[in-house]
């Protein structure tokens, strides 16, 4: 599993950072080289969005596997959904 920690760190002082939001991703395939993510953004200590990442080529790294997350776990807190898999969609975005 991933997760991805998002902190404000005021003034730049470490002293006072603090957690807004974690985003976990998980792999719910194993590990074969094209994978699918569970994927759960939390705020508050509650869950408040959940979404998928489909067929995510594993070589393509994990800033993409978040990017990609990030984008639907967005889209799932709004009501909305976007489609990610890079085989739909010529862009790969």
């Amino acid at each position: 599993m991933l997760r991805v920690t998002i902190e404000i760190v005021p003034n730049g002082d470490e002293a006072w950072k603090y957690p807004i939001s974690i985003a976990e991703i998980a792999n719910v395939t194993g590990l074969s080289p094209i994978s699918d993510y569970a994927c759960r953004l939390v705020r508050d200590g509650e869950t408040v969005a959940l979404a998928y990442v489909i067929k995510h080529n594993r070589r393509d790294g994990a800033e993409t596997l978040v990017a990609r997350a990030l984008k639907e776990l967005e889209a799932a807190r709004a009501g909305a959904w976007v489609d990610t898999d890079p085989a739909r969609n010529r862009n790969g975005r």
